[in-house]
Formats: structure tokens, sequence, C-alpha cells
């Protein structure tokens, strides 16, 4: 089958995660690996319902245009998919491999659009922000006390002084490197925000258990454990 060139390419990457993380403490490395699992859980969960949530729509469809977007969406991320999960988790895994670093760049963009193209993106860009806004401040709200907690005892491990924000699995970091993996498939904005929606759902909504679990793995490994676990595991709700 030939290879679609927007697909990232993961040949060269390390199939185990272990060989980026080895310079963490092993306790950190194991955090990573819990993490990790719940996240792609997290995350193939999500894929299954947005198939069956664009089906829907394809099938409510006013228009052939309409429908045959949706189906072409539908493809592309029954195609893609389990590339967008390896990058989200790669992300992950670099987030990680940071923690012990001081100074991370980033590397320059390497293209300059036009002024017309600058000005369509922006509009996206900033609806996908808009909607990540809205996910992270209801997380803040509710988790903001055991991410603080998470990202003391990361202190208490790591080198550098790593802020809430810069916590790997602080929720804006974690919707903003899934929306980098995303950009493999050119999906309209209408659609994007509904996957941002079905994120919001399956991933985000689900932080509050992941934190608590994390926490504990740290407790039991002895970080800080005097400190005051949050609010038990809630059921889900619908969103």
């Amino acid at each position: 089958m030939k290879n679609d060139a927007n697909i990232v390419p993961f040949a060269n990457q390390s199939k185990h995660p272990s060989a980026a993380l080895e310079k963490l403490p092993a306790v950190l490395a194991s955090v990573h690996d819990k993490a990790s699992t719940l996240l792609k859980s997290y995350i193939q969960e999500l894929f299954a319902s947005a198939d069956d949530a664009l089906f829907e729509m394809a099938d409510r469809a006013t228009s052939n245009s309409e429908q045959n977007t949706l189906f072409e969406a539908m493809r592309d991320l029954r195609q893609k998919h389990q590339n967008i999960e390896r990058s989200f988790l790669q992300h992950l895994v670099d987030s990680f491999a940071a923690l012990n670093q001081h100074h991370i760049s980033q590397p320059p963009s390497l293209e300059t659009p036009s002024f017309e193209s600058l000005s369509l993106v922006q509009n996206d860009v900033l609806e996908e922000s808009v909607a990540i806004d809205s996910m992270v401040a209801k997380v803040k709200r509710r988790d903001e006390l055991a991410l603080q907690q998470l990202t003391a005892r990361f202190n208490h491990i790591v080198s550098r002084k790593l802020s809430e924000e810069g916590n790997p699995l602080n929720a804006n970091l974690l919707s903003a490197n899934f929306i980098k993996s995303c950009n493999s498939i050119n999906l309209p904005i209408n659609i994007k925000l509904i996957i941002l929606k079905l994120f919001e759902k399956h991933v985000i909504n689900q932080l509050d258990s992941l934190y608590q679990t994390i926490n504990t793995l740290l407790i039991d490994a002895d970080i800080l454990p005097s400190l005051k676990l949050a609010h038990p595991v809630r059921k889900k709700h619908p969103v």
C-alpha cells in the first residue's frame, strides 16, 4: 500500500520508549508506563466513538456533499488513527524524557504560509484554542489539587523545577499534543471540533482518575506520602 506523505513515519523511532526514558529515575519511568497505558486505552475509546458519531452524522446529512465529507473523514480516521495514537504517545515519551533537561528548544518553522492561508489557519487555530481552553478550565476547577500534588511529587524526584503547566500530564499539554498528532489528517474544522469534543469526553474527563492512580503509585513508592490525595474518583458523567 502506498504511504501517505502526511503520515508521520515511525520506523526510526524506538518501539520501546524505555530507551528515551532511561535517564529518568525508575519511579518516573513507571509513572510514564502507567500513564501511557491508561491514555492509550482512552484514545482507543475515542476513535471507536468517533467512527460511530461520524456515521450517525453522515446518516443524518442533508446533502451529498456533507455526507461525502463525513465519510471521507471516517475513512481517514480509520486509516490513520493508529498513527495519531502513536504520535500522541510519542509526545508523552518526549515530555517525560525532558523532565531532567533544563532547556528544551523548539525547532523553527520551515514554512512561510501565504497571507490568505495564514488567515484560514489562524481562524481554525482560534477555534481549536477556544475548545481547548474550555476543556482545560473544567479540569482546573475539578482537579487542581490533584495536579498540584502530582507536580509536587514530580519536583521531589526530578532535577529541574517543574510547573503545573509543564507537567507532562497537564490537560493543556495533552490537548495540544493531541491536536498536533491529528494534523496528519486534513480534517475540516467542524469535524476536528467534534473529535476534540470526544477527546474531552474520553480523555480529559478521565484525568481525575488518572491523577489519583499516578499519585497513589508515587505514594506507594514513598514519594511525599504525607500529601493528601484529592477527592475520590468520581463516576463518569456524560458530556
